[in-house]
């Protein structure tokens, strides 16, 4: 009744996805202790640019295309943010909060975690049916997530393969969410289009009123 700005990533996708289901605009962005702390543009920090685009000017937060961005799939989508944490997005499977992407960029991301578990994290909501009718896929930098000893994968090769078949967009190494470059602000349940061949997010609509 009273909406107020709900923003961080993290464990609290959880929370992130019950504003989903309600229909409430979240902001998956900077937390406080950490990347509000560090500061404005600093390493481990936030975009401080776009934060006050969409959460204090109530603006859209326009075209995004931070440096290092590559595509695994070609394409251009159009669709309204969601997404999260992997790892606890794969956990809500089952709950009351279950993530549905039909119609949605997904936006993905994650750290330490190494490449089989992401792979087990997609292909488990791949099974569930949670990645259905997703249009586009906007992906982290997932740091840390390196290959096990004795082992030679990496996560890029594990993204690569499974999404080899998707026939829309998917853009790799967005700095949002866990990420040693200044964290991005995404208005999850707001418009977006991805286009892989720019490496551009482009936030469409104003998150706040």
């Amino acid at each position: 009744k009273r909406p107020r700005v709900f923003c961080g990533f993290s464990d609290i996708t959880y929370l992130h996805q019950a504003m989903q289901k309600a229909r409430l605009v979240s902001f998956y962005g900077p937390m406080v202790a950490w990347d509000l702390a560090r500061g404005d543009g600093a390493v481990g920090g936030y975009d401080g640019a776009l934060f006050r685009r969409l959460l204090l000017d109530g603006e859209p937060g326009g075209p995004l295309s931070p440096a290092g961005i590559e595509a695994i799939r070609p394409g251009r989508a159009e669709g309204r943010l969601a997404g999260g944490c992997l790892s606890l997005l794969s956990a809500c499977v089952g709950t009351a909060v279950a993530p549905e992407f039909d119609g949605a960029i997904v936006v993905l991301e994650d750290e330490n975690e190494s490449p089989n578990r992401v792979e087990r994290f997609l292909t488990h909501l791949k099974q569930a049916g949670a990645l259905r009718g997703a249009r586009g896929f906007v992906l982290g930098d997932f740091p840390g997530c390196e290959p096990k000893p004795g082992t030679d994968t990496t996560v890029r090769e594990v993204l690569e393969e499974f999404f080899a078949d998707f026939a829309g967009p998917v853009v790799w190494g967005f700095p949002i969410g866990h990420t040693t470059r200044p964290n991005l602000t995404i208005p999850l349940g707001t418009a977006a289009r991805v286009d892989a061949a720019s490496g551009m997010l482009d936030l469409l609509e104003p998150a706040c009123l």
